[in-house]
C-alpha cells in the first residue's frame, strides 16, 4: 500500500487514479478481469481501487461519487455476466462496445489505445450456434407443454391462459433465432470488406517519421523569437494553448503532450 494511503480514502489517494501509463499497461493485455475494467473506466488504477477491497473497506469507506458509481457498475456487469453478454475475464474491445452501447463514458485515452491494440473477434458464428441449441431445446420442450395442456382436454380460463402463453414464448424465441441467423448472414457476407478496413497499427519507421515532424515543428516554434530576444512559445506555452484550444480532444491532454515531446525531441537529436 502506497505511503499515507489509508483504508478510508484510497479511492480518492493519488495512486488511485489511472494516467496514461496505467491505460498503456493494461492495454496491452489480452484479457481483462471485469473488477479491472470497470476501475479504468472510471478512470481508476485497478493495482488500487478493486471491488474486492471496497468490500473489506466498505465499514470505513466514506460514501462518494466515486463509490456509487463504481457499485451501480459493478450491479450492471454481474447481471450481464448472468445474462451470458459478458465473460469474465473479457476481451478489453468487447467490454468497451458492452459500454458505449450503455452510453458509459469511456476515457478517450483508453478508447483510442483498446482500439489499436484490442482487436474484437467476436464469434458471430459461434454465438449463433449456441443461441440456435439452445433456443431449439427450449422451443421443443415449451410445444410439448403445451402439447400436454391441450391433451388434458381442460377448457378453464387457467389453462387457456398458460397455452397461449407458451404459444407466444416460443414464437417471439423462433423470431429471435431468426433475427440472429440473418445477423450472422450479413456478418459473414461483409467480412472481406471488413478485413479490409481492419486498422493496422503503425510501423516503426512510420512513427520515426511522426515524432521528427513533431520534434521539427516544436524546435522551429520554441526558436522563434520576441522583439525583446525572449522567445516567442515556450513548450509549456504550446502545451497550455492546447489544453485552452482543445479541451476534448483525444490524445492532447498535458501528461501525454508531455511524453510526446519528449519522445519527438530524442527522436529528432537522435536522427
Amino acid at each position: 500500500m502506497p505511503e499515507n494511503e489509508s483504508s478510508s480514502d484510497f479511492l480518492n489517494h493519488p495512486s488511485a487514479t489511472a494516467d496514461f501509463a496505467v491505460f498503456d499497461f493494461y492495454t496491452k493485455l489480452d484479457k481483462w478481469m471485469l473488477d479491472e475494467a470497470i476501475a479504468l473506466i472510471l478512470e481508476k488504477n485497478p493495482k488500487v481501487v478493486s471491488w474486492k477491497r471496497i468490500e473489506q473497506c466498505k465499514a470505513t469507506l466514506p460514501v462518494s461519487p466515486c463509490l456509487v458509481k463504481y457499485a451501480n457498475l459493478w450491479e450492471l456487469v454481474q447481471r450481464t455476466v448472468n445474462d451470458e453478454r459478458l465473460s469474465n475475464p473479457v476481451n478489453p474491445g468487447e467490454f468497451l462496445i458492452w459500454a458505449k452501447q450503455k452510453e458509459i463514458y469511456i476515457p478517450p485515452d483508453l478508447s483510442a489505445l483498446v482500439e489499436r491494440r484490442c482487436p474484437t473477434n467476436i464469434d458471430w458464428r459461434d454465438r449463433y450456434e449456441k443461441q440456435k441449441m439452445y433456443s431449439d431445446e427450449l422451443y421443443v420442450l415449451l410445444e410439448n407443454k403445451a402439447k400436454e395442456f391441450a391433451g388434458l382436454g381442460e377448457t378453464s380460463a387457467l389453462l387457456d391462459k398458460h397455452f397461449n402463453q407458451i404459444a407466444n414464448t416460443a414464437k417471439i424465441l423462433k423470431e429471435e433465432r431468426d433475427a440472429l441467423h440473418a445477423r450472422v448472414a450479413e456478418l459473414e457476407a461483409n467480412q472481406s470488406t471488413c478485413d479490409q478496413k481492419t486498422e493496422k497499427p503503425i510501423s516503426v519507421k512510420e512513427e520515426t517519421t511522426y515524432l521528427n515532424i513533431i520534434g521539427g515543428l516544436l524546435k522551429l516554434l520554441c526558436n522563434e523569437k520576441l522583439t525583446t530576444g525572449q522567445p516567442k512559445w515556450r513548450e509549456t506555452d504550446i502545451i497550455q494553448k492546447f489544453g485552452v484550444d482543445y479541451p476534448n480532444k483525444q490524445g492532447l491532454k498535458k501528461r501525454t503532450l508531455e511524453e510526446k515531446f519528449s519522445e519527438a525531441k530524442k527522436s529528432l537529436d537522435s536522427s
